[in-house]
């Protein structure tokens, strides 16, 4: 995801960005609601979803100005997608787990 939001940067869009649950959880107490759960989801990453990812990058690619950067970009790109190819074949089943997604349940008390 670094490698594609540097594109979106350079695209000059603003990539996607969540806020920290922590942060989210302190917030919604502040407002006066009560956090009544907090979900945790592991991200499973394999090949289909990395290729979004990477997909996501390339699509930013024509909004990049400058041939020598835009050029070095696909190159960074491609090299990721084929070192990903490599990577996932030496992971049981194919992917690997990284990071959390959550879901936040609060209700005004």
């Amino acid at each position: 995801t670094k490698l594609r939001d540097a594109c979106i940067l350079l695209a000059r869009a603003r990539p996607y960005r969540e806020f920290p649950t922590d942060w989210v959880v302190r917030t919604l107490k502040q407002t006066g609601l009560k956090v009544t759960n907090v979900q945790i989801f592991k991200n499973t990453y394999n090949y289909a979803k990395i290729s979004r990812q990477l997909n996501a990058a390339r699509s930013t690619l024509p909004f990049i100005k400058n041939d020598d950067l835009r050029n070095t970009m696909i190159k960074q790109i491609d090299d990721l997608d084929e070192e990903c190819k490599r990577v996932l074949e030496t992971c049981p089943g194919g992917s690997f787990e990284l990071g959390f997604d959550w879901v936040i349940t609060a209700v005004k008390e």
